[in-house]
């Protein structure tokens, strides 16, 4: 009877850790052994071209994306839009540089649509939302990485002043020395920083429709959005040309007869994800404000304020 307490013991201990290692990311699991397939035959990019054509990016107004998928297996969840972009300064003394996450702010809505309905959208605020995003999610490794090509350099130092001093403030000393120097130069801003569905669905779309939309801001509206600097100098940007980059993979022959007989079966795919919303609200100097939050649902997970 002791005996095989003990072993009843044992093997619930082996199923805490079990479920205990089930929760931890790969890279912790110290006893699994690397295990390799040959499931993708080959990956590449989608570029995909506004269907406004790039001649009209100088309008303010909405930008469309559309992907009417009925060959590729796309993994969503890693897209990006790249772009090219001119920056003009006039007046001053060449101290004004752009913002720290300067290309949502750009944008007064960004909506995505996947088979003609919209799963998220951020409708105010696209500025705000996607450097709140960066805050919580990116790490220092990835700003010295990807800041360059992202945009993200958020101020640092002695504060956010114009002083071109990288021990004074090194964000705005390293934009200075990218953008200004330049004047014209690329950039990528990827959609997991945006909306949920790209950060937590990172599974393959395939034969759907997927529409994105994003509203450009007249010029009036921008400048004073993503410029910092002495007031004496006015700055504008141009933008040349902005595709949605999307990756696809080829997969073997053996995983594509999978998911076909997968799609043929009449049973829904559950698509779950947490669902991001931005509101914004001005708080009047030395008085309390309450606000809702709005209608929901589903059971919130997170909140935050900034």
């Amino acid at each position: 009877m002791q005996a095989s307490k003990r072993r009843r013991s044992k093997n619930i201990d082996i199923e805490n850790i079990s479920l205990k290692m089930s929760l931890v990311e790969p890279i912790f699991e110290l006893d699994n052994n690397v295990s390799f397939n040959n499931n993708r035959k080959k990956q590449d990019i989608l570029k995909v071209a506004p269907i406004n054509g790039q001649s009209t990016w100088d309008s303010p107004g909405v930008k469309a994306y559309e992907i009417n998928n009925q060959q590729h297996y796309l993994l969503f969840s890693e897209a990006y839009f790249y772009g090219e972009v001119e920056l003009t300064l006039t007046g001053g003394d060449d101290k004004i540089t752009l913002e720290n996450n300067w290309f949502p702010r750009c944008f007064s809505q960004m909506i995505l649509k996947i088979g003609g309905t919209e799963i998220e959208g951020i409708h105010s605020s696209v500025g705000e939302a996607s450097t709140l995003a960066n805050l919580v999610m990116s790490s220092d490794v990835y700003k010295r990485t990807y800041g360059q090509i992202s945009g993200w350099l958020p101020d640092t130092g002695k504060g956010d002043q114009d002083v071109a001093d990288i021990d004074y403030n090194a964000g705005y000393y390293w934009r200075m020395k990218i953008y200004n120097a330049k004047k014209k130069f690329s950039f990528m801003s990827r959609l997991k920083y945006l909306f949920g569905f790209c950060d937590d669905y990172n599974k393959i779309l395939y034969l759907i429709k997927i529409r994105f939309e994003m509203s450009l801001k007249p010029d009036a509206e921008i400048s004073p959005e993503i410029f910092y600097g002495n007031a004496a100098t006015t700055g504008k940007i141009k933008f040349n040309r902005i595709d949605l980059h999307v990756p696809y993979i080829e997969p073997s022959l053996e995983i594509e007869e999978i998911i076909t007989k997968r799609l043929l079966v009449n049973k829904p795919i559950d698509v779950i994800f947490l669902k991001r919303t931005m509101n914004t609200l001005s708080v009047p100097t030395g008085e309390k404000v309450s606000w809702s939050l709005g209608n929901f649902t589903n059971a919130i997970r997170f909140v935050f304020v900034c």
